[in-house]
């Protein structure tokens, strides 16, 4: 069967059938719910309760930014261009200040500079400042080598970060619940900038300072422009979030102006994954993510205004270029039908994961879409529910320059 504009109907997830005692005593679309997110019961407030040694190296952490803090260190924190990236390192930074911390630079790379904490970046900051302490964040889980280059230089390393961690676990902090077999769920889901949201909570409930309660608009945005699944404490953020988004009491000067240039009323996880995420994505997609970052830390409403227009601008162009190359793709692909769709061209690296998720989509099967320039290749991959690319990736990894991501989603490079 196929749809109007001629596209395929494909099942992209695999039912699971609830038991009839879940169903007789919540009624069928509630057990369904319930099943689908892995659940047996509707999980309570106090199940997203936890202590500080569930998360592991939080504690570590602390005790590495609090004497980096006391002692006036520099800071580096070393952030990702997409929008859980841009929030987890805004939010550290708040935190930071908030703290004390007299010398923090924060730092996002552009895409065209490549994924993750690379050296190039620990020599520019060791030319800068001889030292200090790098925080990494979204990123940071398999650069095993760079760590140990930065530790060479004198740096010492903490990494916040939610990937799929490879055979080798950097030598330094990691605070990545996905490093632990005894993690609960609830805590793998999350994003990293859920993560240092929990551990802003975990340093003000130890006493060491405060946070606004409007700081969580920002994991509540990194959550869902990141697709983590809303299991209890997901949700939680998230419902507690758009309660401050609505009040249009935000963490940053940034995100006002943008509620109110947008005039939008009842926010939902519907509007920040299509409203709101594509436009603070686009800065990082269309190589302004430091223009991204500025946007969420400064206190200046003209430059915020200013940063707004050119996030609309940057937007409106990165939605022609996607659809443009979309249809070229989903034309490859109807002239090629496979079980995989690959395919390699001249595109911007910046909407390739846009790319293939769409047509993962649209066609129901693995996409790779790669960005060439005659000499390295680097791919974005997406996989419908029930295939996890990640192990098919491992399975290729001699092959691969680089790669990394989550059950559904991944990048890659190749020479």
């Amino acid at each position: 069967m196929k749809t109007f504009r001629g596209f395929r109907w494909r099942f992209l997830f695999k039912e699971i059938v609830p038991p009839q005692d879940l169903t007789a005593k919540y009624g069928r679309l509630l057990a369904q719910l319930l099943v689908n997110r892995g659940f047996s019961e509707p999980p309570a407030e106090s199940s997203v309760s936890f202590h500080a040694q569930s998360v592991p190296n939080l504690g570590e952490a602390g005790e590495k930014i609090l004497n980096a803090v006391k002692k006036g260190k520099p800071i580096f924190l070393f952030g990702d261009y997409d929008v859980d990236g841009l929030t987890s390192t805004a939010l550290m930074f708040k935190l930071l200040k908030r703290l004390g911390a007299k010398r923090v630079f924060p730092v996002v790379p552009e895409r065209s500079e490549g994924y993750g904490l690379l050296p190039p970046f620990v020599e520019k900051f060791y030319k800068l400042t001889g030292g200090g302490l790098i925080v990494a964040l979204d990123n940071g889980t398999k650069e095993v080598e760079t760590v140990k280059f930065a530790q060479k230089l004198g740096f010492e390393v903490v990494i916040f970060d939610h990937h799929t961690p490879g055979e080798q676990l950097p030598p330094c902090t990691l605070v990545n619940p996905k490093i632990s077999p005894n993690s609960p769920q609830f805590l793998k889901d999350l994003s990293t900038v859920g993560l240092v949201y929990i551990f802003a909570k975990y340093l003000e409930r130890s006493g060491f300072t405060y946070i606004d309660p409007s700081w969580v608009d920002l994991p509540a945005l990194g959550t869902i422009a990141d697709v983590s699944p809303l299991t209890s404490l997901n949700s939680k953020l998230v419902r507690k979030g758009l309660k401050f988004l609505n009040r249009r009491e935000t963490s940053s000067v940034g995100l006002k102006i943008l509620l109110q240039n947008l005039r939008l009323e009842n926010l939902n996880e519907n509007d920040i994954a299509f409203r709101l995420a594509p436009r603070l994505n686009a800065f990082g997609r269309m190589e302004k993510a430091r223009r991204g970052l500025k946007f969420l830390i400064t206190e200046n409403e003209k430059e915020a205004q200013k940063l707004f227009e050119e996030m609309e601008a940057l937007n409106n162009r990165r939605k022609e270029i996607t659809e443009r190359v979309t249809r070229k793709v989903i034309q490859y692909y109807e002239q090629n039908p496979s079980k995989a769709l690959i395919y390699v061209g001249r595109i911007p690296r910046g909407i390739l994961g846009i790319v293939a998720g769409r047509t993962t989509s649209l066609l129901g099967v693995p996409s790779v879409i790669f960005s060439t320039d005659g000499q390295i290749s680097v791919g974005s991959s997406r996989a419908p529910e029930g295939i996890n690319i990640v192990k098919v990736l491992e399975k290729i990894s001699p092959l691969m320059e680089r790669w990394g991501g989550h059950a559904q989603a991944a990048g890659l490079s190749l020479q």
